[in-house]
């Protein structure tokens, strides 16, 4: 191939490749910092999850050793209120 077919074929290319975007490095640029900054946001965001998690189960642990703590506690107190009672009955049967 001569250099003016050469020419024109790399012409032609360059029509089929259409409009250049001289604007595409500085755009690029744009969206790798906004990707950045959205990924350290995200990271922050499931770093606050795990932590909320923690508090949840530490919370939820609470809530049950509490809960079976006030729960023996009126378990006793009723059996002793039913033996009092029952006690206060016998005595006052013939």
């Amino acid at each position: 191939m001569d250099a003016a077919a050469r020419r024109r074929h790399v012409e032609r290319e360059l029509r089929e490749l259409g409009p250049v975007n001289l604007l595409a490095q500085e755009e690029l640029e744009v969206l790798t910092e906004r990707n950045t900054f959205l990924e350290s946001q995200l990271e922050d965001i499931r770093s606050s999850r795990r932590e909320l998690n923690q508090v949840i189960r530490a919370v939820d642990e609470e809530i049950v050793t509490v809960f079976t703590a006030a729960f023996a506690d009126v378990a006793l107190n009723f059996e002793r209120l039913i033996e009092t009672l029952f006690l206060a009955v016998q005595e006052g049967s013939p």
